[in-house]
């Protein structure tokens, strides 16, 4: 494999990021990472948020590296990640989103994923085979919700363990 973003020129958190801007919010600081084998890409946002989304989009040499075929899904599927913009720049064909159950662990305080994140994911997911019904913590309502997910799109706590491969050319779900 190798590093897309090996120059430091296009590793993030850049070297001299605003130490404010971590200090007011530490998932703005996360290492955001992407891999390529062959023609395929995966990206890694870690908890980046709107704030280091906006960073990450405002570099024109960053934004245009982002485009991925893999997304794992920054933060957990909240609201204050995965902005359209951001969804747009990297244009995934596959997604993961992390989280866990409704109302187990942590969980209870988190409430991830978001509601208004899975619906920006869904422009992404594909043909709409697979549906399946997840638990979506609607903020605006402060309720969970369930909604049908479908196609590449995938989240822990439905789908259990996700596993992605490549063999540089093609992604495939194991």
């Amino acid at each position: 494999m190798r590093d897309e973003w090996s120059s430091a020129s296009h590793a993030y958190p850049r070297q001299g990021l605003d130490d404010d801007l971590c200090e007011q919010n530490a998932n703005n600081c996360s290492v955001v990472a992407k891999r390529t084998f062959g023609t395929t890409s995966f990206l890694f946002p870690g908890d980046t948020e709107e704030e280091q989304e906006e960073l990450l989009l405002n570099d024109a040499d960053v934004k245009k590296a982002l485009n991925a075929d893999v997304l794992k899904v920054a933060h957990h599927g909240s609201d204050t990640s995965s902005s359209p913009e951001f969804l747009e720049a990297v244009s995934p064909t596959w997604m993961v989103i992390s989280a866990g159950k409704k109302d187990e662990g942590t969980n209870k305080g988190y409430k991830h994923p978001r509601l208004s994140t899975v619906r920006n994911l869904l422009a992404f997911a594909g043909d709409q085979t697979g549906a399946r019904t997840i638990d979506a913590y609607d903020a605006t309502k402060k309720q969970w919700s369930q909604l049908r997910i479908w196609g590449r799109l995938f989240v822990t706590a439905k789908d259990g363990t996700v596993v992605l491969s490549t063999d540089g050319t093609d992604v495939r779900k194991n």
